[in-house]
């Protein structure tokens, strides 16, 4: 192992968080750009002692001959990392130096900054690296030879190789950049198994049992309602170790902490049966908190189980999943975000009460505690508000009692169709950049802030693959893709001679000089090739569904994949070009096709290529992973009989098990019915 090897191994042990390595790919090039800016002023003030001026010359100072000193200062150091580092890192390195370069000679020297505002950048960019690690939660590099003998030697080293060294470190983390584009499959799941959580899971079992807890809607006990060795089976489970070891999986121990939410926590009884009350959200699309917006912590519901369970399945719309929890199972989401209900099975019924401890926990990065904690708090006094309403609403009997109850279906209904349609984090986001915008007059910002989201979502899914949440990232995908073709053909059909084509076409007048036929056509062709691409593959392929391993593979050899490889990104990128080709787009947006061209280019060659980082695909969770079933297309779970493995089924298939289904259904209940009937007539007797 060379040198350079051995640093790269060491330097990338205390840079693994993409946060980190985010900032720092920021901070390092700004402080060598300030350096680069602040030589000049040194040298200007140097240059006042005459023997200075002997050696460095009197003109060395000017903007003109520090470029040329900058240019030969930039290819020199590029060279001497030739042959150290990786090929790969070296071309990325070169890029770096030619950006810092650029922007220093064209942008920042001609502004002439002053010596404290370029020291002012030093301190950002060098105090900035110490800001990254303290909020990512890892040691500086420097800390690990600080008390070392040959310290100013490993300073030298560290310092030389640092913007290569950062590379490294972006191409060896696990958590990539990219995959912040990513909707990540956020549930959790765990199942507790030791004597001591059968002890605990059989106390609550036996207090819920002797409360005798009604069949007509839903039962609820509040931690704070709990005494004795009930409150202590309760916290034992809602601590054991496997539920610490479900959350460190998924987030890392020494960057998160997870504190548990005891204000929230309940046991919940299922009843068999709803009616127009509060129960019914259950069985509605819901979310069951407010604070979608709260960024970088998160509040967790976890469901335990505590005894057998065959009827009652909680699914995960936008995920595509659908959990049926049996006694120690454990399932965990986001309160805040993850949308879900209750269904019950179609076939199989429960013979009991289904009983659940519904534990909650904030997760929130170690630096910005408070942060956490105050998110914490706001859930906990939203969810006792919310549980007030939902039992004032429970047995609705008075006319503003049903109001309520109606109030709160209607709510959760428009939370649903956001969830499925926008995203409230989409929301938020577009909100707030249109009204900044708007606020401003700067259209531009509007223009780029939300013309290249899309290309970030197809890179970082398509890299990343392993547990992503594929409802929401198809609903990412397609909204910002809509916003970015808004802009596109408003601009285009705006700039464009439309009635001059119009009047070609009817008077099939080809002299009209001021309609640029080849743009028109550039357009209108790629447009039909990616819509003709779009409907051969079908709508979940042509967003990954086979990458993600939602489909099967199929090899497809209708028009246009008749022609050619990647028919749907080559057409989008001849109507990009058709776009550009109009002198008055390019000439109001120079710089928009271009941006466009060579992220849909960049995604172009990852799929040739099939450039991924080559992660376990767990596409599939719960039921469906299980082979009890399937989630057709309108979401509703269709049971199979045998096998484990992945359920797939087709059109005809699909209406003989709805069928079976229905039939099944319907003499389960007439012997249920039956059961009830001849317990009732024992009663009487």
């Amino acid at each position: 192992m060379t040198m350079y090897e051995e640093l790269t191994t060491s330097f990338c042990e205390y840079h693994k968080n993409s946060v980190n390595i985010a900032i720092h790919l920021i901070t390092t090039p700004l402080a060598v750009i300030s350096i680069f800016l602040l030589v000049p002023n040194l040298l200007t003030l140097l240059l006042s002692s005459s023997t200075v001026e002997g050696i460095v010359g009197n003109n060395f100072a000017n903007d003109i001959t520090y470029v040329d000193f900058l240019k030969g200062f930039n290819v020199v150091y590029g060279l001497s990392l030739l042959f150290t580092i990786r090929l790969k890192v070296w071309m990325i390195t070169c890029a770096q130096l030619y950006t810092m370069y650029y922007l220093t000679t064209v942008y920042l020297l001609p502004l002439h900054l002053s010596t404290l505002a370029c020291s002012v950048l030093f301190c950002v960019g060098y105090f900035g690296q110490d800001f990254a690690h303290y909020i990512s939660g890892e040691p500086t590099f420097q800390s690990s030879y600080s008390k070392n003998n040959r310290f100013w030697y490993l300073l030298a080293e560290h310092t030389y190789f640092l913007l290569p060294l950062t590379i490294e470190a972006l191409i060896r983390t696990e958590d990539s950049l990219v995959s912040w584009f990513v909707q990540h499959d956020a549930i959790l799941d765990t199942k507790l198994t030791t004597p001591q959580d059968e002890k605990n899971m059989e106390n609550i079992l036996n207090f819920v049992l002797d409360s005798k807890p009604t069949r007509d809607h839903t039962t609820h006990w509040w931690y704070h309602q709990l005494k004795n060795k009930v409150k202590i089976s309760f916290d034992e489970l809602a601590n054991a170790s496997q539920i610490v070891k479900m959350f460190q999986r998924y987030y890392s121990p020494s960057i998160y902490d997870v504190e548990i939410l005891e204000g929230m926590n309940e046991i919940y009884v299922a009843s068999p049966t709803y009616k127009i009350n509060s129960d019914k959200v259950f069985f509605m699309e819901h979310v069951d908190g407010p604070y979608v917006w709260w960024p970088f912590c998160q509040v967790y519901r976890v469901l335990i189980a505590i005894n057998e369970n065959k009827q009652i399945m909680t699914q995960f719309p936008i995920a595509r999943q659908i959990w049926r929890i049996n006694k120690g199972d454990v399932l965990g989401f986001d309160f805040n975000r993850e949308l879900h209900l209750i269904k019950n099975h179609p076939t199989d019924v429960n013979t009991d009460f289904r009983i659940v401890l519904k534990a909650h926990y904030v997760v929130y990065p170690k630096t910005i505690r408070m942060i956490g904690q105050l998110l914490g708090a706001l859930t906990t006094r939203y969810d006792i508000l919310a549980r007030n309403l939902f039992l004032y609403t429970l047995v609705p009997e008075s006319i503003m009692q049903r109001l309520a109850a109606l109030y709160v279906l209607i709510t959760t209904k428009l939370v649903a169709l956001v969830c499925h349609y926008v995203g409230f984090n989409n929301l938020v986001f577009l909100l707030g950049i249109s009204s900044i915008s708007f606020f401003y007059d700067n259209y531009p910002l509007l223009l780029y802030g939300t013309s290249f989201i899309h290309y970030g979502i197809y890179i970082g899914t398509y890299w990343y693959r392993n547990r992503v949440n594929y409802g929401g990232f198809v609903r990412d995908a397609v909204l910002y893709k809509t916003c970015s073709l808004l802009h596109l053909y408003y601009h285009y059909l705006r700039l464009v001679n439309v009635d001059g084509i119009i009047d070609m076409v009817q008077k099939n007048n080809n002299d009209d000089t001021t309609v640029d036929t080849m743009s028109v056509a550039m357009v209108i062709i790629g447009l039909l090739v990616a819509t003709a691409a779009t409907y051969a593959i079908g709508w979940e392929r042509t967003y990954f569904g086979e990458e993600l391993g939602h489909c099967d593979h199929m090899r497809v050899k209708t028009f246009p994949y008749n022609l050619g490889h990647h028919p749907m990104i080559c057409g989008g990128i001849l109507t990009l070009l058709g776009m550009h080709k109009l002198a008055e787009f390019r000439q109001a947006f120079p710089y928009l096709i271009p941006i466009h061209v060579f992220l849909y280019g960049f995604h172009l060659c990852q799929e040739v290529f099939d450039f991924h980082a080559n992660l376990p695909l767990e596409s599939k969770r719960g039921m469906v992973a299980t082979g009890h079933g399937y989630l057709n297309k309108y979401g509703n779970f269709i049971p199979m009989h045998g096998g484990n493995e992945f359920a797939v089924a087709s059109k005809r298939e699909e209406v003989s098990m709805k069928k079976k289904t229905i039939k099944a259904t319907k003499s389960t209940r007439k012997r249920v019915r039956a059961k009830s009937q001849e317990k009732r007539r024992r009663a009487r007797k």
